[in-house]
């Protein structure tokens, strides 16, 4: 099975620590990336480092999404998510890995990551992550 590597972005730093109590953000993260030629894809993550404390949440979700000709400053992305995968703990080297199965594969994906904080209290929310998607024909 042949596939095509292609990386959604090199290793950068998420810290989210001073959201505030009970507060969330969602955010888009690298291009949005074409797929067309591919079936379904691998998406990988990996954790260069994290530390993400009590129960704040740290969460990369794939989207299927469509760009538009007729209005360029937007992106059409859909609202669930094709795969999501959840970084947590506080050490690195950690591989996190989904398939996106090819019912839920459009001609373009967006990745967006969300962060939260816990009701009741702030934590810790820290990772150095990178990411690639290996598209399989």
């Amino acid at each position: 099975m042949a596939g095509t590597i292609i990386s959604l972005w090199t290793a950068r730093d998420f810290d989210f620590s001073t959201l505030g109590v009970g507060d969330g953000v969602t955010f888009d993260v690298g291009p949005v990336t074409g797929v067309l030629p591919f079936r379904d894809a691998l998406f990988l993550l990996r954790v260069h480092d994290v530390t993400i404390t009590g129960s704040a949440t740290l969460d990369f979700s794939v989207h299927c999404a469509a760009p538009s000709r007729d209005d360029p400053a937007g992106t059409f992305v859909a609202d669930q998510a094709a795969l999501s995968l959840s970084v947590a703990g506080s050490s690195g080297g950690e591989l996190l890995r989904g398939l996106v199965p090819a019912s839920s594969f459009g001609a373009h994906i967006q990745v967006r990551g969300t962060a939260s904080q816990p009701v009741g209290s702030t934590e810790t929310i820290h990772a150095r992550i990178s990411a690639t998607l290996v598209g399989r024909r």
